[in-house]
């Protein structure tokens, strides 16, 4: 009887710390998240992130440089465009972080650059990385993940905020619309392969402009406000 009454005592136990071990911890309050990133832009914390992730990626150029000794060797470099070449923070914090990726795409307007209007700026430590680049010979490609429809636009903002002189441009073809940024930028990376180049690096804001091989290293920019996969 005793020991009946043991193994009931255990049950009661049980259930009356069942909610507390079934109840979910609250997630972060959104508001106050989305203040948390506009003081990690504002503050300049993000460009000094920035800054680091690049003097990284310029230090490992040096080191492939100073150990190539094929002077035929086509090597090359591939970087995204959004929130990786140029910073859009502005736009998303104008539309409070609301915005799909796609909508923020069609409302990039190439006469707002134009005019001086725009909300963006230019990640001054990858333009440094990309004349780095085109200083000592390897080739650039640019691969974004708008479609052809933007291609005049991408190309003339590029060059407003100081981007001249790559090699290539690629954008998404219709078919590949449905496509995953990750396998869309695999299959870019593998195009520029099957050119007989060696992809020394590819940086970006998001880890699917990093994975699925083709490149021999990957830096990854900080992007706390919208995720690709």
């Amino acid at each position: 009887m005793m020991k009946f009454n043991k193994y009931l005592l255990a049950i009661l136990i049980s259930f009356c710390f069942l909610p507390v071990l079934l109840w979910a911890s609250e997630p972060a309050n959104l508001d106050l998240a989305k203040q948390t990133v506009v003081t990690y832009y504002q503050s300049g914390a993000y460009q000094r992130d920035v800054q680091k992730v690049t003097e990284s990626a310029k230090a490992y150029l040096v080191s492939r440089l100073a150990q190539n000794k094929d002077p035929s060797k086509k090597m090359a470099i591939v970087f995204d465009v959004d929130d990786t070449m140029i910073c859009r923070f502005g736009l998303n914090k104008a539309d409070d972080f609301n915005d799909t990726s796609e909508a923020i795409m069609k409302r990039l307007n190439l006469s707002d650059t134009a005019s001086g209007e725009s909300m963006d700026t230019v990640n001054a430590g990858v333009l440094d990385l990309f004349n780095f680049a085109k200083a000592h010979h390897i080739a650039i490609f640019i691969v974004t993940g708008r479609t052809e429809s933007f291609r005049n636009s991408v190309s003339d903002e590029l060059q407003h905020f100081g981007y001249n002189g790559w090699t290539a441009l690629r954008l998404r073809s219709d078919d590949e619309k449905p496509w995953t940024a990750s396998q869309y930028k695999t299959k870019a990376r593998k195009e520029i392969v099957a050119q007989g180049y060696d992809i020394l690096l590819t940086i970006g804001d998001q880890y699917s402009d990093l994975k699925g091989g083709y490149a021999d290293k990957g830096f990854k920019l900080p992007n706390p406000m919208y995720y690709l996969p």
